[in-house]
């Protein structure tokens, strides 16, 4: 129990402050990531169990997270384009940067459809809720990723509409004419799902996909 306790303290309550200090003090950042990232995350581990139990995981404090998908050949492109624009514009970001790697799957609106996919994902702080400058690096990211073909994880923040994903998903025009037919009158729509054109079939540009949907 008092290991336990104390490694919350250390990784958990300790991170929160220096971030929080980091607000007020900027230059502290790459200094605390350079201490923490290798006590952190250096050590690899194996885990076996069940789904829930393995994938959850502590995300720590309150955060803004951005994760695109890019094609696996694109990996050292990607990371590359991102180490270049964190120097170029002296960003004081927060670590991690998670990469990992799926296999190519079906589903239509999977970012890993048709083809192996490198997921990179990139994070900033909000301790105790504080407000965190992020969307300078968010937007300069997600720029870097879209011209690598990058496709956005669907449960982080993305600015894409519907011609960008239309682009992005060969299926998509097929998806929104089937949403479109087991939910005519968009029950299960909201302003998320409007904003990138699911509720708009001319924004959608899926006219000719009712034809052949499914």
């Amino acid at each position: 129990p008092l290991a336990a306790w104390w490694h919350r303290v250390r990784t958990y309550h300790a991170l929160e402050a220096l971030y929080y200090a980091a607000l007020y003090v900027p230059r502290l950042v790459p200094l605390i990531n350079r201490w923490y990232a290798p006590r952190l995350s250096s050590t690899p581990t194996v885990e076996y169990g069940s789904n829930t139990d393995v994938m959850n995981f502590d995300c720590l404090f309150s955060q803004h997270v951005t994760e695109w998908a890019v094609p696996e050949e694109r990996a050292a492109d990607a990371m590359r384009a991102l180490r270049e624009l964190i120097e170029r514009r002296a960003l004081r970001v927060h670590f991690p940067v998670e990469l990992r790697f799926v296999r190519a799957d079906t589903a239509w609106l999977s970012p890993a459809h048709g083809r192996a996919t490198a997921f990179i994902g990139i994070i900033m702080y909000r301790p105790y809720g504080a407000r965190v400058e992020h969307r300078a690096y968010f937007d300069a990211f997600a720029a870097a990723m879209h011209a690598l073909g990058g496709r956005p994880h669907w449960a982080k923040t993305h600015a894409l509409g519907a011609a960008d994903l239309a682009r992005l998903y060969e299926r998509w025009p097929h998806f929104c004419a089937l949403r479109r037919r087991v939910d005519p009158r968009g029950t299960f729509l909201n302003d998320y799902h409007e904003r990138i054109g699911l509720g708009d079939a001319d924004a959608a540009g899926d006219a000719g996909a009712r034809r052949d949907a499914v």
